[in-house]
């Protein structure tokens, strides 16, 4: 089995959001970064598939993919309980049609679980429930 993860990077476009998760860091006095890693919206939580299906799916996602164009996503800002961060997103149509459909897609080709609908927030290494997801 592997395991296939499908997100949206945002780092470059969320320079302002990666100023504030570190505020919030420093506020907190966390003892090491959330933001190693390049801040990213999970479609699509991590999924197994069959050994020697990754490059079919890859390649489906590729085709999916392609033909998007840039769009919006407001950020509402960064939200925190305790020592878990995360930045929670306005809702966003686009991004429950997307995430739809690839649940759909996965499920219909590949037999991936599906998840329930995500809340739509941007993560980092955050431990933070930013999917409600049953897989």
């Amino acid at each position: 089995m592997s395991i296939i993860w499908v997100g949206i990077g945002v780092d470059e476009q969320l320079q302002s959001v990666r100023e504030r998760i570190a505020a919030v860091e420093e506020r907190l006095a966390l003892s090491s970064s959330n933001l190693t890693l390049p801040l990213h919206i999970s479609l699509k939580m991590s999924f197994a598939v069959e050994e020697g299906l990754e490059g079919d799916v890859m390649d489906v996602l590729e085709s999916y993919f392609s033909s998007f164009k840039p769009f919006q996503i407001p950020v509402k800002g960064p939200e925190y309980l305790g020592t878990i961060a995360w930045v929670r997103m306005q809702d966003n149509p686009t991004l429950n049609t997307i995430h739809d459909e690839l649940n759909e897609m996965l499920y219909t080709r590949f037999g991936v679980g599906l998840q329930r609908a995500m809340k739509q927030c941007l993560a980092n290494r955050f431990r933070t429930p930013c999917s409600r997801n049953a897989s």
